[in-house]
Formats: structure tokens, C-alpha cells, sequence
């Protein structure tokens, strides 16, 4: 499967810890063979690390990776077994020394790992999930990744309210290898996970099926919202929104998201451009597609950089391309190995009395941001790391996928970027509403239809009656006025006029 890349780190506590000679810590990188790529990044810290804190702090690297790559459940024994065996049977290198094991992980073996490490007594730092955040269960846990399922749903929450769409389908690809688009989907469909009043509705398919087809996916979608979340990976996004558009999907009343965690060989870019015959098509489509993402466009220090790649050529046989950028899981090994040096420095700074107490030294990074090289790394009151979310628009210009809003997962706030403009078809964004029946157009009720069927009947009658009565009136005005020379032969009789006879009275003087 593809596992996410999240940082684990325990250290192991042991013996005195005032001394008069440095504290010798050893980075020990457990996991998977894959992850052979993060160990240069990881050297290159430490390297930092002595720079920074000598003569207080000394720090080396061993590597112990297995060399097969396994499916959750058996990766997650096997890298359990390997701290542990490591852990018993290999002696510190001088009294008082200290272990610190740093690898990726699934969740299945952050649960294994983070028990594990409870019975050692030491300190883990272990992938997202809400089980490992219980500290009453996990009190020595701390989460190093540069994802988090938690700050997906937060983040993609307040993008909800600020555009007020309260009805969201999901179409969840459900194939084995795709467990981050699994989970999405998964704490998406909890209970009031988007809000109070935000509907979601989904449909599951498994894109690794012969006979998976977007057709059906399409209707589903079109009969339940507006607002679309595709919740697989980068190059099958890009598919079903060519597909959506041939079916007049992509209009100005739709909007897409999807989401891509990390630069990573497990998780491709998106690219609207294949040359394969479509490109137009995506062209279009993409203008109403958004990504939700983290801040993932961090890279090292020009030296460390260089190091890394230099030692990842020379040592672990992989090559970086000239323009290839170094992925999340490589630059939060970085990030990790110094926020945790930074911690055992102020321990030791104040005594390294907090260094015999794994429960009191794993609250040192709560509710704290760190300042690194790369950028800040914000861990909240359960130790969980949560990076900034962050949604990309394609750029009509520049033609690359470009920050539009960002989610601060410190400050829980949500805003457009730089006041960025987010470029809507119609200049404004989709109302999200259904039409008055419904988005499939059928859901009116057959008793509302034969109402408004009857009132437009008897409307129709008092308008014919109404007309009717104005046409009469009209008529015989009009009759009237077009017959005026016609006479009638007793109108033309004179009428007899009444005779006066005249009375004079003439009177004498």
C-alpha cells in the first residue's frame, strides 16, 4: 500500500542525565526501505544539530531499514519488532546515551508503536489519527507529520461556511492502496464533521474494478449537489472532471475539490497538461477545480539541500532530477530532528531534570510553534503537528496550480491569500442551492405538482373570462363609432316646436 509518511520518533530515557560531557543522542531510521530518501535530510540536521548545540548536545545517525515494502498490517509488526529488538539488544554507545528512532508509519502501527513505547518508557512521535491524539490513552505521544486528517476537515469546514454550501457529495475511491482518500472520506461522513447543517452524501467506488465507469459516478453526483469532493488520487481527478465537463458538469453552478497531501513519489502532482488528446477539456474544467493541500513548499537551506543530495547519490543510490523537489516526508525528517534537539537542549539547559520523565519531556512540545530553518511547525495541546491548509487554483496566466486561501491551523483562521481574487466562471461563486425541484429536477411532490397544475388551470379561466368581457366592450364601442352616418327615418322628423301667441296690452294715457 502507500503509506503516509509521518515522523516516529521515541527516545529512550536511561540512567543520570546531569552530566559534565555532552548528551550523545543516536538517530536511529526505522521503516520501510522506501524511506531511505528522508535519511540524507535527516543526517544533514543532525549535522545542524552539533553545529548549534556543542558541547552540550552531540548527535549521530544510524539507519535500520527493512528491505521489503509491506502491506499496513505487516509493516506495522515488522517495524514494531525492529525498534523493539534494536532498542533491548543494542547497548548506547556510553553511559547515559540516547536513542531516538525516527521513521514513517501507518495507522495501525502508530497504535502498535505508541503502546509499545508506553511499556519502554520512552517518547514516540507517531502518525494523525484522533486514537493517538487521546493522551489519557497515549501520554507520551507526539505527532511529526506533515499532514493531518484533522486539519483537512477543519480547513475544508470553514471553506464551507464562508461560501455558505451546506449539501457536499463525495466520490470516494475505495481501493486498497489509497488509504489517505479512504480516510478523507471517512471523517468527512462523521456526523456534523463539515458543521451543523452541512449535508454529505456519498457514493464508493474502486477504480482498480474492470468495469468502473464515470457515467454512473456523474449522474449520482449531478442528482445530489453542486459542491463535488473527489476524493482520489491527482491523475483520476483529472479524468473524471474531462469526463464531467463532456457532460456539461463544469458550469458555473459547479465547483470541484479535491485533495493532494504531499510532494511525494506515492502522490503525483496534478497537471492539466498530458498531451493526451484532452488537454483542452481539463483546460476548461479546471477553472472550477480546487485543491486542498498543506504547506508543503518548504525546501532546506541551500547547504543542507546539497548535502542531502549529495549523500543521497553517493550513499543510498537515489539520484534527484535536476529540477525534482525534495518531498514532504524528506523535509519534515529535517524539521523533526530539530524540534526535537531544540527540546533536549532546553532540558538540559534547565538541569535535564525533565530528561528522566517521558511523560513531562513529551509536554515540552505541546500547544507550542517551533521556529526551524524551513519554516515554523506548530504542535497544539494534544501533540499533534498541524500544518497550515492551503487551496490551489489553477492561474489563468502563469497556467500552474496557485494559493488562493489558507487555513491557519494555529489561529483556527481562514482567509484569501495576499487578497487574492478566486477566479469564478460567472465572477461569482455557486450559490450551492437546489433548484425548486431539487438538483435532479424531479423532486417535486406529485401533490404540489397537480396544485400548481389546477391553479394554473383556473388562472387560465379568469383570464379567458376577463378577456372575453374586455372584447365585448370593446365591440359594440367600436360598432358604435363605425356606423355613426347610419339614420334612423323618425330622426330626421323635426319635432313640433310648441306656438306662442302674443298678448299685448296697450293701455291709454
Amino acid at each position: 500500500m502507500v503509506i503516509i509518511f509521518p515522523v516516529i520518533i521515541f527516545l529512550s530515557i536511561c540512567c543520570s542525565v546531569v552530566q559534565s560531557s555532552p548528551l550523545d543522542v543516536t538517530v536511529v531510521v526505522v521503516g520501510s526501505y522506501q524511506y531511505k530518501t528522508a535519511v540524507p535530510a535527516i543526517e544533514a540536521a543532525a549535522e545542524l544539530v552539533n553545529r548549534k548545540y556543542f558541547p552540550y548536545l552531540s548527535m549521530n545517525v544510524s539507519v535500520l531499514l527493512y528491505p521489503q515494502f509491506y502491506d499496513c498490517d505487516a509493516y506495522t509488526d515488522n517495524i514494531a519488532n525492529l525498534a523493539a529488538r534494536n532498542y533491548y539488544e543494542e547497548a548506547p554507545s556510553s553511559p547515559g546515551a540516547r536513542k531516538i528512532y525516527i521513521g514513517p508509519t501507518c495507522f495501525s502501527e502508530a497504535l502498535n508503536i505508541a503502546t509499545l513505547m508506553n511499556e519502554l518508557d520512552v517518547f514516540p512521535s507517531v502518525g494523525t489519527d484522533s486514537r493517538i491524539s487521546d493522551k489519557k490513552a497515549f501520554p507520551t505521544t507526539v505527532t511529526c507529520s506533515a499532514t493531518h486528517h484533522t486539519v483537512l476537515v477543519r480547513g475544508f469546514r470553514a471553506l464551507l461556511a464562508a461560501y455558505n454550501w451546506t449539501t457536499v457529495f463525495l466520490v470516494c475511491d475505495d481501493r486498497p492502496d489509497v488509504s489517505y482518500y479512504r480516510a478523507i472520506c471517512r471523517n468527512f461522513q462523521a456526523p456534523t464533521a463539515l458543521g451543523v447543517g452541512v449535508r454529505v452524501n456519498s457514493v464508493t467506488f474502486n477504480s482498480a474494478s474492470p468495469t468502473m465507469t464515470f457515467d454512473g459516478l456523474l449522474s449520482r453526483a449531478k442528482a445530489a449537489s453542486r459542491v463535488i469532493f473527489l476524493s482520489m488520487h491527482m491523475p483520476l481527478t483529472r479524468d473524471f472532471v474531462v469526463h464531467a465537463k463532456r457532460s456539461n458538469m463544469t458550469t458555473a453552478d459547479y465547483v470541484y475539490f479535491c485533495s493532494w497531501p504531499s510532494i511525494s513519489p506515492g502522490f503525483p502532482e496534478m497537471r492539466w497538461q498530458t498531451d493526451d488528446g484532452y488537454d483542452t477539456d481539463a483546460w476548461e474544467a479546471f477553472r472550477q477545480l480546487f485543491i486542498l493541500t498543506f504547506d508543503n513548499n518548504r525546501t532546506l537551506p541551500q547547504e543542507d539541500d546539497l548535502f542531502a543530495r549529495r549523500r543521497s547519490a553517493s550513499i543510498y543510490n537515489y539520484t534527484y532530477g535536476q529540477a525534482e523537489r525534495m518531498s514532504a516526508p524528506v523535509v519534515s525528517g529535517y524539521e523533526a530532528t530539530l524540534v526535537i534537539a531544540q527540546v533536549l537542549n532546553e532540558s538540559l539547559s534547565e538541569g535535564g531534570s525533565g530528561l528522566s520523565d517521558a511523560r513531562a519531556l513529551t509536554r515540552r512540545f505541546f500547544n507550542r510553534t517551533f521556529a526551524t530553518p524551513t519554516g515554523s511547525v506548530y504542535v497544539n495541546e494534544n501533540g499533534d503537528r498541524f500544518p497550515e491548509l492551503v487551496v490551489l487554483q489553477l492561474s489563468l496566466k502563469t497556467e500552474y496550480f496557485e494559493t488562493v486561501f489558507k487555513y491557519q491551523a494555529a489561529t483556527l483562521g481562514a482567509s484569501v491569500v495576499n487578497d487574492s481574487i478566486i477566479r469564478w466562471i460567472s465572477g461569482k461563486p455557486p450559490s450551492g442551492k437546489p433548484g425548486k425541484c431539487g438538483f435532479d429536477e424531479k423532486s417535486c411532490s406529485t401533490r404540489g405538482s397537480l396544485l400548481d397544475i389546477w391553479t394554473a388551470v383556473g388562472v387560465t379561466i379568469v383570464l379567458l373570462i376577463g378577456a372575453e368581457i374586455i372584447r365585448r366592450i370593446l365591440a359594440h364601442d367600436m360598432t358604435a363609432k363605425d356606423r355613426w352616418w347610419h339614420v334612423i327615418e323618425h330622426e330626421l322628423v323635426a319635432p313640433m316646436q310648441p306656438s306662442y301667441r302674443a298678448t299685448y296690452h296697450l293701455q291709454l294715457l
